[in-house]
């Protein structure tokens, strides 16, 4: 059996990649488990574990789980019922739960509202986020022209970014503040432009910022014996400054306030398609919302299927994406996990909702464990916590889901694309899987084709404190069960 499918490759440069083939399995996802006594497994397992004690490391904590999906053997096993911090592996539960409650047709929807007559659009042209994790430019173009082909010439109000859909928190529960300027620490809107994020490039000395809506100050100064270029975005603001020493770095930021900046650059393409807007760009919230979706919508874009945007997701490891899908699940779902608490029900947001909702499912179809704890959608929270075996639990339910193919297909695969693009290469078309990396954590879960049959696995490290790189042991631990 071909494992990846050859007829999905194209020459260099790819634009698309190998479709995944995961064997059917009888495993129940909830079926008991015992580790193999068979000689070569054990063999294998030993192999494994001497990755990790000839670390010397004792501070780390180590969770290895494989499992055949084959007969249910688990070949391999080390405190596989401890909890964990999974770091983005989380991606992979949220997406495997999204795709089964929300199917994998669905879309995010924004839209633009407001009250046309005329040519001009009476009071304010509100632009209102449903948590779409791609709208960027291409979907400004044609909300624009849909504008144009009615015959807007004039707003006589504001342009407002509307993020108040979701009654959420912006960054993630247990995300660290000070990773909030970065890329991957983007806030989770409702209203989002390319992923919130800005580039920062400095040449000759000169930083920049595309778009241009950053204010940038610098006191870089010309490289000396060492270059060293330091980038800040002050918090609450999108106010960047660049010190140090040298000529050119690239960089990438998460801006602050999405919904505001979405604003600003749908305002600036009005006016470069001729709409004169009278008023300012601002934004709205779920604490001051516009209201303006209860009225006339004049014109929607929509997203990417779910499916697309999972692989986007697993394939990237892209934090935001995961928590519009966790926000969302919360949104639809998440009355069905109440919080023990009552005054919880009232107060909480649709995130802190959603990570319930995925807790309860994993739960209902016995996944998990009590104990667990899901924080967010994107593994990036320190609070979150998992065991080897759950993980690998949900990799049975995956392959054993009506969406199979798409999930699985969502995984990087080994030497090929991905987070995965340069590791495991000697395995290159037998593994597939999810990358996980945070301050002292490396995961990896996925599946592992050797010989007849393929595993679920799941190997986690963490306490990673004293610098020795844990994913290449990872990647040991997983070329030892190949063999």
């Amino acid at each position: 059996m071909v494992w990846f499918s050859a007829a999905c490759r194209q020459s260099t440069p790819p634009t698309s990649t190998p479709d995944t083939i995961i064997p059917s399995t009888a495993i129940q996802p909830s079926a008991p488990l015992s580790v193999s006594k068979k000689p070569e497994d054990v063999s294998r397992c030993q192999k494994a574990k001497k990755e990790i004690s000839g670390r010397n490391a004792s501070n780390e904590r180590w969770g290895v789980f494989f499992l055949s999906l084959r007969d249910g053997r688990v070949l391999c096993a080390e405190n596989p019922r401890a909890l964990f911090s999974p770091a983005s592996v989380q991606k992979f539960v949220t997406g495997t739960v999204a795709i089964r409650k929300l199917g994998a047709g669905f879309r995010f929807k924004t839209s633009l509202y407001g009250d046309v007559s005329k040519g001009t659009v009476n009071g304010d042209l509100v632009l209102f986020g449903r948590g779409d994790p791609e709208f960027g430019s291409a979907e400004v173009s044609k909300l624009i022209a849909v504008l144009k082909q009615k015959g807007v010439k004039r707003i006589d109000g504001d342009v407002v970014g509307d993020s108040s859909y979701f009654k959420a928190d912006d960054l993630g529960d247990g995300w660290t503040w000070n990773e909030a300027q970065w890329y991957y620490g983007a806030a989770a809107s409702a209203l989002n432009f390319e992923r919130n994020i800005v580039k920062i490039k400095v040449r000759n000395g000169r930083p920049s910022a595309e778009p241009d809506l950053i204010e940038i100050t610098s006191e870089l100064e010309p490289a000396g014996e060492i270059e060293a270029i330091g980038i800040k975005r002050k918090l609450g603001t999108n106010e960047v400054h660049v010190w140090g020493n040298g000529s050119s770095i690239d960089a990438r930021l998460a801006i602050d306030n999405p919904a505001l900046f979405t604003a600003k650059i749908f305002n600036e393409a009005l006016e470069k398609n001729g709409i004169e807007v009278m008023g300012k760009a601002r934004s709205a919230d779920w604490i001051s919302p516009s209201g303006a979706n209860n009225g006339a919508e004049i014109a929607s874009v929509e997203s990417p299927p779910l499916g697309d945007i999972v692989k986007t997701m697993n394939k990237d490891s892209v934090n935001l994406h995961a928590e519009m899908l966790v926000r969302t699940l919360g949104l639809k779902f998440g009355s069905e996990a109440p919080d023990e608490n009552p005054k919880m029900n009232v107060l909480r947001g649709v995130d802190l909702a959603g990570a319930a909702y995925v807790e309860k499912f994993l739960a209902d179809e016995k996944l998990a464990g009590k104990g667990i704890a899901i924080h967010d959608g994107s593994g990036l929270s320190r609070l979150g916590r998992m065991t080897p075996e759950s993980i690998a639990r949900v990799l049975i339910y995956a392959a054993k889901n009506t969406h199979s193919k798409i999930l699985t297909g969502s995984l990087p695969i080994a030497g090929v694309d991905g987070t995965l693009r340069g590791r495991l290469k000697s395995l290159s078309g037998r593994v597939i899987a999810k990358t996980g990396s945070i301050t002292y954590v490396n995961s990896l879960a996925g599946y592992l084709k050797t010989g007849d049959e393929t595993l679920a696995f799941a190997v986690i490290c963490n306490d990673e404190t004293e610098r020795k790189d844990s994913s290449a042991t990872i990647d040991s631990i997983v070329r030892a069960l190949a063999d």
